[in-house]
C-alpha cells in the first residue's frame, strides 16, 4: 500500500488531466517539448504524458541577499520584483531567483568595489536601472532594492595578518 501511495505522488504530476492557475501565477503549457500557449488564471486541461504545465509565481516577491565584498563591505539588500513575461521566465531560465540574485549582487559588487565611499541610497540609485535592464530580458521587472545591511567591518584576513606579526 505504501508503494502505491509512493507511485502515485511521485507520478501525479505526469498523469494528472488539469491544472490551476491561481491569480497570482502564470505558466506555460508545452506539448511534446515545444512551447504551445500562456496559461493565465484558470482551470486548465491537458492531455497526460504530452502535455507539461508550468507554473510560477507572478506576485510581487521579497528576496533577501547578504555578501562580504573583497574591500571588507557587508551588503544586505531586500529586491522586490514581479514576472512580466511567464513565457520568458520560465523557457530562458532555470532558476529565475537564482538569476536575479546573482545579476543584482553582481552589480552592488561592481558599484561597491569602484564605489566604496558611497552611502547605501546611492549605491541603490545606481545600481537599479542597470539591474532592470539586465533582468528584463527574463520577464522580470525590478521595483525596489532596498538595503538592510551596508557597511565596513574589518576584513578577517587583515586581522589574522596582523596577528602573526
Amino acid at each position: 500500500m505504501n508503494t502505491l501511495f509512493e507511485l502515485i505522488s511521485e507520478y501525479w504530476e505526469i498523469f494528472k488531466v488539469f491544472q490551476i492557475v491561481s491569480p497570482t501565477e502564470g505558466g506555460v503549457h508545452m506539448r511534446n517539448g515545444h512551447y504551445l500557449r500562456t496559461l493565465e488564471t484558470g482551470i486548465w486541461f491537458k492531455l497526460p504524458i504530452v502535455d507539461l504545465f508550468n507554473v510560477t509565481n507572478t506576485a510581487l516577491t521579497t528576496m533577501s541577499l547578504a555578501t562580504q565584498t573583497i574591500n571588507a563591505k557587508i551588503v544586505g539588500a531586500i529586491i522586490r520584483y514581479e514576472i512580466t513575461d511567464v513565457q520568458k521566465n520560465l523557457l530562458s531560465l532555470w532558476d529565475a531567483e537564482d538569476v536575479l540574485r546573482d545579476t543584482v549582487m553582481g552589480d552592488i559588487l561592481y558599484c561597491v568595489e569602484r564605489h566604496p565611499d558611497l552611502t547605501a541610497t546611492e549605491v541603490g540609485k545606481r545600481i537599479l536601472p542597470r539591474s532592470r535592464n539586465e533582468v528584463k530580458e527574463y520577464g522580470i521587472r525590478i521595483h525596489k532594492i532596498t538595503f538592510t545591511d551596508f557597511g565596513t567591518v574589518p576584513s578577517v584576513r587583515i586581522i589574522l595578518d596582523s596577528m602573526t606579526d
